[in-house]
């Protein structure tokens, strides 16, 4: 007996895993059945190759950082690993994004790891990510975070203003006044602030006495390599009033512009 009478069976075969009911067809969806019988359609993954793996149909009762640890194990087989993400909200578990530092290894651990039974559970989903991870782009230098900052406000409705003031290519305008009439970061206001534009002949002690001057100063974390700097200060209040005084002021030899936002 078909579990949906109505819908035509001609073309499908049956595959039984896990006492869970799964339909293929020529195009690869998926309809899965649940524990109440509740019918579950999974779309072909239509999204190209990319370095970060989407998985779904993980085990929900293991703790986020235990199942972090398993794909972990499970995935550094592939080849060299970014990061492996998992959330401990409700409306997240039983997901998680691992990303590679090559496509090419990702691409073999995506077909290899496909209707995977993870500890004994039911088979893995697994597509390609949507969008390009934050650690990957953070990874690729200032310019490809931008970018990625602006892909993430755009596909959530974030950004209320002009995309053209965020253009990061190597002929974007540094005229302060382009950034300094963005009303908003993408981001909330948070105690910590994301520091770009910081020459190699500034130091250390030069970037403390300016973000140093405002009180409540706990950290600064810089990435010389890629001149940029994490600034933490105590409260909100504190980190908004430095974001606001010290954005667009020249530091250094060069008098490169500072580009100061909140960190996401």
């Amino acid at each position: 007996m078909c579990p949906w009478p109505h819908l035509p069976l001609v073309g499908f075969k049956y595959k039984y895993l896990n006492d869970i009911n799964i339909i293929y067809t020529a195009q690869q969806p998926r309809l899965l059945f649940g524990k109440k019988g509740r019918p579950i359609v999974i779309q072909p993954d239509t999204n190209p190759p990319s370095n970060t793996l989407y998985i779904r149909c993980l085990p929900e009762r293991i703790g986020h950082t235990t199942l972090q640890r398993l794909l972990m194990r499970l995935y550094e087989q592939y080849g060299r690993l970014l990061e492996v993400r998992c959330h401990h909200g409700m409306r997240k578990r039983g997901q998680a994004w691992v990303t590679f530092y090559r496509t090419a290894d990702a691409e073999i651990a995506y077909r290899d790891t496909q209707d995977h039974k993870f500890m004994g559970g039911k088979p893995m989903i697994v597509h390609f990510a949507k969008m390009k991870a934050k650690a990957l782009a953070e990874h690729d230098g200032p310019d490809a975070l931008h970018a990625y900052e602006v892909a993430h406000a755009k596909r959530f409705g974030i950004l209320l203003f002009s995309l053209s003031l965020f253009d990061c290519g190597p002929t974007a305008p540094a005229h302060a006044a382009a950034l300094a009439a963005v009303p908003d970061d993408l981001a909330p206001p948070n105690p910590t602030l994301f520091v770009q534009g910081i020459d190699a002949d500034v130091t250390d002690e030069v970037l403390r006495a300016a973000f140093s001057q405002y009180p409540g100063l706990v950290e600064i974390r810089r990435v010389q390599s890629k001149g940029v700097a994490f600034i933490e200060y105590e409260s909100v209040a504190a980190s908004t009033e430095a974001k606001k005084a010290l954005h667009g002021v020249p530091l250094g030899a060069a008098g490169t512009e500072l580009k100061v936002f909140f960190r996401k």
